[in-house]
């Protein structure tokens, strides 16, 4: 086995690792953080209070912060389908892998 059959086959294995491995392991991490995210950014917007409690001067301070965190998360996901457009199958994996993450995290 050569020099040249040797580099051609880390190159191959680097290029599957980037196109099946990576996108995996980043949605596992983006799905983990975006779930909690998103679920303090709803928790945020749309407090349990009614204007008129004694709770509500509290929880509506932080109603802006959620709308913020809610247009953070819908702006990166946007960010995320255009990057991944070209290839269906990365876009596939990421967000099945986010998916998981998110049911794994509300069923436990």
């Amino acid at each position: 086995m050569g020099k040249l059959e040797i580099a051609r086959k880390g190159k191959e294995d680097t290029m599957k690792f980037k196109k099946t491995i990576l996108p995996i392991i980043l949605g596992l991490g983006y799905g983990f953080l975006s779930f909690w995210w998103l679920f303090w950014a709803i928790v945020c917007a749309f407090p349990s209070s009614l204007p008129g409690e004694k709770e509500w001067a509290e929880d509506s301070f932080f109603i802006p912060f959620g709308y913020g965190m809610l247009i953070v998360y819908v702006i990166l996901n946007i960010i995320f389908v255009v990057i991944g457009r070209k290839e269906k199958m990365r876009i596939l994996l990421f967000y099945a892998s986010t998916l998981v993450v998110g049911a794994v995290t509300i069923w436990v």
